[in-house]
This record gives structure tokens, C-alpha cells and sequence, in this order.
């Protein structure tokens, strides 16, 4: 798998559905987030923890700002 700063080269539209959800599943699964204790958003999906809420709702800001 490329990394960020090496073109990625795919030779067709499967190859980039494949690699786009290598992305996603890798991003879930195994790179733990500050917002959700440090564990990995599926961890914190299933609820293996007790978890704080560190993360913000913007929707209402956004509302109000459309509105």
C-alpha cells in the first residue's frame, strides 16, 4: 500500500473501492483517537470502555448559521 506522500497509481474503478475501503477499515480498526479515549472508533462502537465525550456537535452551530 502507498503511503500519503507517493502518487498512488490504480488501474481501475474496483482497484480504487478496494484501496478506499483498505483506507476506512484501517482508519477504524487499528489507529486509536484522542476523542474516543484512545481507543479505535470500532472499540468505542462496540463499547468495550467507558468513554468521556471529547468530541464537539456542530450541527446546531451550523443551523443557526444557515438560518
Amino acid at each position: 500500500m502507498s503511503g500519503l506522500k507517493e502518487p498512488l497509481l490504480l488501474e481501475n474503478q474496483y482497484e480504487l473501492g478496494y484501496t478506499i475501503d483498505q483506507a476506512v477499515h484501517r482508519y477504524n480498526s487499528f489507529r486509536p483517537h484522542l476523542s474516543c479515549d484512545m481507543m479505535t472508533p470500532n472499540q468505542a462502537h462496540k463499547g468495550c470502555g467507558p468513554m468521556n465525550r471529547r468530541w464537539k456537535n456542530y450541527y446546531k452551530l451550523n443551523q443557526r448559521i444557515i438560518n
